[in-house]
């Protein structure tokens, strides 16, 4: 299946180096299990690696972003990465384990944050299409009307007598 690589907002700034230790080139993959960044030649060598067998490189823009660290309260040695589909309720997986939730179905939070990180960031592309052309164009009218005012306001001091 062919992935769709969505639109990247013109907000970068610079270039970015990979987080593979000892690489100084830049990087234009992610491996989503890892939460890797690699240029060319480090997804080669990660792919061949071992561990973990289940890589998901894929293109840096198209990357699921990863879950910020929450601890469990209850568990504090555990991070919250799984939702009650039942409860909606966000849980660890020693939390899910338990015969409270038995029998309940679980989604796991790093794929609901990465649908609704791609959502917004479409919707803030959407944004910025409109609103930088829009804003660019009142900012020219405004400068002309200043100019205009400028202009006026030389000929009426000029008018009387001043």
């Amino acid at each position: 299946m062919a992935e769709s690589k969505p639109r990247i907002p013109g907000t970068a700034q610079h270039f970015l180096e990979s987080g593979i230790k000892d690489c100084e080139r830049n990087y234009e993959f992610y491996c989503n299990p890892c939460h890797q960044q690699m240029c060319k030649q480090c997804r080669d060598e990660h792919l061949r690696s071992p561990e973990p067998k289940n890589h998901e490189v894929v293109l840096y823009q198209i990357r699921k972003p990863q879950l910020p660290v929450k601890k469990c309260k209850i568990h504090p040695t555990k991070n919250i990465g799984l939702i009650c589909g039942d409860c909606k309720i966000p849980l660890c997986s020693k939390c899910a384990a338990t015969p409270e939730y038995r029998g309940h179905a679980f989604t796991d939070l790093e794929t609901i944050y990465a649908e609704k990180f791609s959502l917004y960031l479409e919707e803030i592309t959407k944004i910025q299409e409109y609103f930088l052309p829009t804003s660019q164009n009142i900012q020219k009218d405004i400068e002309e009307d200043a100019t205009e005012i400028k202009v006026d306001h030389g000929q009426l001091k000029n008018l009387q007598g001043g």
